[in-house]
C-alpha cells in the first residue's frame, strides 16, 4: 500500500467511526448548549457555526455518503485511486476532511452539552436496563440512558418533519412548473 493510499484510508476510516446518532444530529441539534460541558474551562474557543437548514441537510448528506461509500470496496477503491493520482482531489479531500471532521465535532459536542443540561435540570442519571429472558432467566443486555433516548426519538421526529417539508416543497415546485409549462 502506497503512502497516499494509506492516508486515504485513514481519512476514510474515521468517518466510519461516526455512529447512525452523530449524523442524525447534524440536522436535530443547535449550538445553544455547546459549550455546556465546558463551563469550568474558560471559553477561548470561538462560537461554534450556525448551520441553516439547508446547509445542515447537505451536510448530512455528504457524511451519509462518504460513510456508505466506504463500506463499498469497489467505490473506496476508486476514490483512493483518485486521491492518489490527481494532486487537485487530494488537496480538495483533505481540506474537505478537515473541514466536516470540525463539523462533526461540534455537533457531537452540542449533543452532549444538550444531553448534560437535560440531566442536570431533571437532577437524575435516568438509567434504564433492559434485559433479555433466556431459558427462564434474565441476562442484563444494555444500559440506556432515558434521556438519549429521548433525544434519539426527538432525532427521528425532526427526520420525518424534515423529509416532509422537503417532499412538500418539491411537490409544490413540481406543481408550478407543471402549471407553467
Amino acid at each position: 500500500m502506497t503512502p497516499m493510499e494509506s492516508e486515504f484510508y485513514s481519512l476514510m476510516s474515521t468517518f466510519l467511526t461516526y455512529s447512525q446518532r452523530d449524523i442524525q444530529s447534524v440536522t436535530t441539534t443547535s449550538n445553544r448548549y455547546y459549550m455546556y460541558t465546558k463551563k469550568d474551562q474558560k471559553q477561548h474557543r470561538k462560537k461554534p457555526r450556525t448551520l441553516t437548514k439547508e446547509e445542515a441537510i447537505r451536510y448530512r448528506v455528504l457524511f451519509e455518503g462518504v460513510r456508505s461509500g466506504a463500506m463499498v470496496p469497489a467505490v473506496s477503491r476508486s476514490f483512493s485511486i483518485l486521491f492518489e493520482d490527481y494532486l487537485p482531489i487530494r488537496i480538495a479531500g483533505r481540506k474537505i476532511y478537515g473541514f466536516l471532521g470540525k463539523v462533526m465535532e461540534e455537533v457531537q459536542e452540542e449533543r452532549l452539552g444538550e444531553v448534560m443540561r437535560a440531566r442536570d435540570v431533571t437532577g437524575w442519571d435516568w438509567s434504564v436496563r433492559e434485559y433479555l429472558s433466556i431459558d427462564s432467566r434474565e441476562v442484563e443486555m444494555e444500559v440506556q440512558n432515558v434521556i438519549e433516548y429521548a433525544r434519539f426519538v426527538w432525532d427521528t421526529i425532526v427526520d420525518k418533519a424534515l423529509l416532509l417539508e422537503h417532499s412538500l416543497e418539491f411537490d409544490a415546485n413540481h406543481v408550478q412548473y407543471q402549471e407553467v409549462g
